[in-house]
């Protein structure tokens, strides 16, 4: 258990994840897409500063790398939810 309580700001990033999952399950495009991009650009400021002892949970690879991928995947899933068509095409 302790084990699994070490692992802090991951379950914070899982949690904002789940409930971006749940809006877009719920049909709020935007605003699931939304909360999805900034808790992985969250994750992403997280994994840079942080401690490698806090970060246990967002660590892959090294610290700059996987900041970078967050980064990417956040504001990749951001703009998407942002620029996509929501009303049906004639």
């Amino acid at each position: 258990m302790r084990r699994l309580a070490s692992l802090g700001p991951w379950w914070v990033v899982a949690a904002l994840l789940a409930g971006g999952v749940g809006l877009l399950a719920g049909g709020q495009i935007r605003l699931g897409g939304r909360l999805l991009g900034i808790s992985l650009l969250g994750a992403a400021v997280v994994r840079s500063v942080a401690p490698e002892a806090t970060a246990r949970g967002l660590r892959v690879r090294s610290r700059w790398f996987d900041a970078a991928v967050l980064a990417a995947l956040g504001a990749a899933t951001w703009i998407g939810s942002e620029i996509v068509t929501l009303t049906p095409a004639p």
